[in-house]
């Protein structure tokens, strides 16, 4: 997903938790990517983004309420969070 992003913008920031697949995407895309070694619930983040992508996260989170309200913080005025998560309804998630 990263590097699709990419295909729209010239650099991002990423939040990762785990150390390794950090270091994995910046080994991948030097220069394109930043990364922010944290948990979403505890980053530091500094910078305001006009666009935030939170793609297939946000129902692994305990409070989920809580990491948006975060985010909203992350973002400029007028800035766009874009989430996108399972559908737990689909038809390929249900029992025959």
């Amino acid at each position: 997903m990263t590097e699709q992003i990419l295909e729209y913008f010239p650099a991002i920031t990423v939040i990762e938790g785990a150390s390794e697949l950090a270091q994995a995407v910046q080994a991948r895309l030097p220069g394109k990517v930043s990364v922010i070694v944290a948990m979403l619930e505890e980053a530091e983040v500094v910078q305001r983004f006009d666009n935030v992508f939170l793609v297939h996260t946000l129902e692994h989170i305990d409070d989920p309420v809580a990491v948006l309200a975060r985010i909203r913080n992350w973002l400029s005025a007028g800035g766009r969070l874009f989430v996108a998560v399972p559908n737990a309804n689909a038809l390929s998630r249900q029992s025959p």
